[in-house]
Protein backbone atom coordinates (compact mmCIF):
# COMPACT_ATOMS: atom_id res chain seq x y z
CA UNK A 1 0.00 0.00 0.00
CA UNK A 2 1.11 3.54 -0.64
CA UNK A 3 2.49 5.77 2.32
CA UNK A 4 1.56 9.10 0.54
CA UNK A 5 -0.79 11.06 2.01
CA UNK A 6 -2.08 13.31 -0.29
CA UNK A 7 -3.22 12.79 -4.36
CA UNK A 8 -4.15 16.04 -5.84
CA UNK A 9 -6.01 15.64 -9.68
CA UNK A 10 -5.97 18.32 -11.99
CA UNK A 11 -7.94 17.97 -15.32
CA UNK A 12 -6.43 19.96 -18.05
CA UNK A 13 -6.66 20.38 -21.72
CA UNK A 14 -3.84 21.89 -24.45
CA UNK A 15 -5.20 25.57 -24.50
CA UNK A 16 -5.20 25.68 -20.87
CA UNK A 17 -1.50 25.42 -20.55
CA UNK A 18 -0.49 28.36 -19.31
CA UNK A 19 -2.70 28.58 -16.94
CA UNK A 20 -1.76 24.87 -15.52
CA UNK A 21 2.05 26.00 -15.49
CA UNK A 22 1.00 28.69 -13.03
CA UNK A 23 -0.96 26.64 -10.87
CA UNK A 24 2.02 23.53 -11.23
CA UNK A 25 4.59 26.72 -10.09
CA UNK A 26 2.80 27.67 -7.17
CA UNK A 27 2.54 23.71 -5.65
CA UNK A 28 6.29 23.07 -6.56
CA UNK A 29 6.94 26.60 -4.38
CA UNK A 30 5.32 25.20 -2.04
CA UNK A 31 6.15 21.61 -1.94
CA UNK A 32 10.35 21.75 -3.12
CA UNK A 33 11.85 20.21 -5.81
CA UNK A 34 10.15 17.09 -7.86
CA UNK A 35 11.59 14.07 -6.58
CA UNK A 36 10.01 12.01 -9.49
CA UNK A 37 7.91 12.08 -12.29
CA UNK A 38 6.31 9.85 -14.80
CA UNK A 39 3.97 9.27 -17.91
CA UNK A 40 1.15 7.10 -18.41
CA UNK A 41 -0.69 6.36 -22.25
CA UNK A 42 -3.66 4.79 -21.43
CA UNK A 43 -4.41 3.61 -24.87
CA UNK A 44 -7.48 5.17 -24.69
CA UNK A 45 -10.27 6.46 -28.03
CA UNK A 46 -9.09 9.81 -26.85
CA UNK A 47 -6.81 12.00 -28.85
CA UNK A 48 -4.27 13.42 -26.91
CA UNK A 49 -4.98 11.36 -23.83
CA UNK A 50 -1.87 10.91 -20.94
CA UNK A 51 -1.76 11.10 -17.68
CA UNK A 52 1.11 12.89 -15.78
CA UNK A 53 2.63 11.95 -11.95
CA UNK A 54 4.82 14.24 -10.34
CA UNK A 55 5.70 13.02 -6.91
CA UNK A 56 6.95 14.31 -3.26
CA UNK A 57 7.36 12.28 -0.13
CA UNK A 58 3.83 12.51 0.55
CA UNK A 59 2.08 13.73 -1.91
CA UNK A 60 1.51 13.12 -5.58
CA UNK A 61 -0.22 15.83 -8.28
CA UNK A 62 -1.59 13.47 -11.18
CA UNK A 63 -2.64 15.76 -14.61
CA UNK A 64 -4.94 14.02 -16.94
CA UNK A 65 -4.51 15.58 -20.34
CA UNK A 66 -6.47 15.09 -23.69
CA UNK A 67 -7.84 17.34 -26.82
CA UNK A 68 -11.32 17.76 -25.63
CA UNK A 69 -13.25 14.36 -26.27
CA UNK A 70 -13.41 13.36 -22.60
CA UNK A 71 -15.97 14.99 -20.40
CA UNK A 72 -15.19 16.19 -17.30
CA UNK A 73 -16.67 13.97 -14.93
CA UNK A 74 -14.61 11.21 -16.97
CA UNK A 75 -11.62 12.74 -16.16
CA UNK A 76 -12.41 13.46 -12.60
CA UNK A 77 -13.44 9.60 -12.27
CA UNK A 78 -9.88 8.32 -13.97
CA UNK A 79 -8.09 10.39 -12.06
CA UNK A 80 -9.50 9.20 -8.74
CA UNK A 81 -8.90 5.49 -9.99
CA UNK A 82 -5.27 6.66 -10.99
CA UNK A 83 -4.25 8.31 -7.05
CA UNK A 84 -2.08 6.37 -4.83
CA UNK A 85 -2.38 9.20 -1.85
CA UNK A 86 -5.00 8.02 1.10
CA UNK A 87 -7.12 11.23 0.65
CA UNK A 88 -7.68 12.90 -2.75
CA UNK A 89 -8.13 17.02 -3.63
CA UNK A 90 -9.02 18.13 -7.11
CA UNK A 91 -8.15 21.39 -8.92
CA UNK A 92 -9.19 23.24 -11.31
CA UNK A 93 -6.71 24.38 -13.89
CA UNK A 94 -7.01 27.65 -13.69
CA UNK A 95 -7.33 28.15 -10.40
CA UNK A 96 -4.76 28.57 -7.67
CA UNK A 97 -3.80 27.75 -3.93
CA UNK A 98 -3.15 29.71 -1.23
CA UNK A 99 0.54 30.51 -0.31
CA UNK A 100 0.13 27.91 2.65
CA UNK A 101 -2.65 25.27 0.85
CA UNK A 102 -0.12 21.99 0.98
CA UNK A 103 0.50 22.64 4.67
CA UNK A 104 -2.53 23.39 6.01
CA UNK A 105 -4.10 20.35 3.88
CA UNK A 106 -1.37 18.17 4.44
CA UNK A 107 -1.95 19.25 8.31
CA UNK A 108 -5.56 18.63 8.61
CA UNK A 109 -5.05 14.99 6.78
CA UNK A 110 -2.93 13.72 9.40
CA UNK A 111 -5.55 14.64 11.90
CA UNK A 112 -7.31 11.19 10.42
CA UNK A 113 -10.84 13.20 9.70
CA UNK A 114 -13.07 11.55 6.74
CA UNK A 115 -13.23 14.94 4.94
CA UNK A 116 -11.88 18.50 5.46
CA UNK A 117 -14.21 21.38 5.07
CA UNK A 118 -12.86 24.36 2.72
CA UNK A 119 -13.48 28.09 3.07
CA UNK A 120 -11.68 30.09 -0.68
CA UNK A 121 -12.16 33.27 -2.51
CA UNK A 122 -14.47 33.01 -5.87
CA UNK A 123 -13.41 35.56 -8.73
CA UNK A 124 -16.35 36.01 -11.16
CA UNK A 125 -15.31 36.16 -14.94
CA UNK A 126 -11.48 36.94 -14.18
CA UNK A 127 -12.85 40.71 -12.25
CA UNK A 128 -11.22 40.86 -9.07
CA UNK A 129 -13.26 43.42 -7.44
CA UNK A 130 -15.97 40.77 -7.74
CA UNK A 131 -14.33 38.94 -4.94
CA UNK A 132 -16.65 36.49 -2.84
CA UNK A 133 -16.16 34.00 0.30
CA UNK A 134 -17.11 30.55 0.33
CA UNK A 135 -17.70 27.60 1.93
CA UNK A 136 -17.87 23.89 1.45
CA UNK A 137 -19.00 21.28 4.21
CA UNK A 138 -20.87 18.84 5.27
CA UNK A 139 -22.75 20.93 7.72
CA UNK A 140 -24.81 22.60 4.15
CA UNK A 141 -27.56 20.45 3.08
CA UNK A 142 -28.38 23.17 0.52
CA UNK A 143 -26.07 25.35 -1.92
CA UNK A 144 -26.89 29.18 -1.08
CA UNK A 145 -26.13 32.42 -1.09
CA UNK A 146 -26.15 34.46 1.75
CA UNK A 147 -25.27 38.17 0.64
CA UNK A 148 -22.63 37.63 -1.99
CA UNK A 149 -21.23 35.16 0.24
CA UNK A 150 -22.07 31.44 -1.33
CA UNK A 151 -22.32 28.05 0.98
CA UNK A 152 -22.23 24.44 -0.58
CA UNK A 153 -22.05 21.17 0.78
CA UNK A 154 -18.62 19.44 -0.11
CA UNK A 155 -17.56 19.10 -4.17
CA UNK A 156 -14.40 17.78 -5.99
CA UNK A 157 -12.35 20.39 -4.48
CA UNK A 158 -12.69 19.21 -0.88
CA UNK A 159 -9.88 16.86 0.41
CA UNK A 160 -11.30 13.60 1.13
CA UNK A 161 -10.24 9.86 2.13
CA UNK A 162 -10.30 8.25 -1.13
CA UNK A 163 -12.10 5.00 -0.35
CA UNK A 164 -14.73 7.39 0.07
CA UNK A 165 -14.38 9.06 -3.01
CA UNK A 166 -14.77 5.91 -5.21
CA UNK A 167 -17.89 5.61 -3.35
CA UNK A 168 -19.07 8.42 -5.13
CA UNK A 169 -18.33 7.71 -8.97
CA UNK A 170 -18.42 11.43 -11.01
CA UNK A 171 -21.09 11.21 -14.11
CA UNK A 172 -19.57 11.33 -17.23
CA UNK A 173 -20.52 14.76 -17.84
CA UNK A 174 -18.99 18.09 -18.97
CA UNK A 175 -21.11 20.11 -16.51
CA UNK A 176 -22.62 20.37 -12.71
CA UNK A 177 -20.46 17.12 -12.44
CA UNK A 178 -19.43 18.83 -8.49
CA UNK A 179 -23.18 19.20 -7.79
CA UNK A 180 -23.55 15.60 -8.64
CA UNK A 181 -20.87 14.36 -7.07
CA UNK A 182 -21.83 16.34 -4.02
CA UNK A 183 -25.42 14.57 -3.93
CA UNK A 184 -23.00 11.04 -3.63
CA UNK A 185 -21.32 12.49 -1.15
CA UNK A 186 -23.77 14.19 1.32
CA UNK A 187 -25.62 10.73 1.11
CA UNK A 188 -22.83 8.61 2.27
CA UNK A 189 -22.86 11.86 5.42
CA UNK A 190 -26.82 11.11 6.22
CA UNK A 191 -26.35 7.32 6.68
CA UNK A 192 -23.14 7.46 8.18
CA UNK A 193 -21.96 11.22 9.07
CA UNK A 194 -18.65 11.68 7.78
CA UNK A 195 -15.76 12.86 10.33
CA UNK A 196 -15.06 16.62 8.92
CA UNK A 197 -12.31 19.08 9.90
CA UNK A 198 -12.84 22.59 9.18
CA UNK A 199 -10.00 24.88 7.99
CA UNK A 200 -11.06 27.88 8.60
CA UNK A 201 -8.52 29.85 6.66
CA UNK A 202 -8.98 30.16 2.88
CA UNK A 203 -7.46 27.36 0.87
CA UNK A 204 -8.58 28.43 -2.09
CA UNK A 205 -8.96 30.69 -5.19
CA UNK A 206 -12.08 29.56 -7.28
CA UNK A 207 -11.93 31.51 -10.83
CA UNK A 208 -15.26 31.46 -11.67
CA UNK A 209 -16.72 31.95 -15.66
CA UNK A 210 -20.68 32.89 -15.86
CA UNK A 211 -20.36 31.90 -19.57
CA UNK A 212 -18.44 28.35 -20.42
Amino acid sequence: MSDLLLSILIPTLPERKTSLDMLMNEFIKQLGPVQSTSIVEPGSMFDGHFRAFFRWADVEIIQEHDDGGMTTGMKRQCLNEAATGKYVAHFDDDDLPSDHYIEWVTEGCRKDPDIIGIRGILIIDGDMNSQSRFEQSTQYKKWEKKGVDEFRGPTHLNPIRRDIALRCPFNDVRIREDWMYCKKVMKIHENTPLRELMITRNLYLYQYRSTK
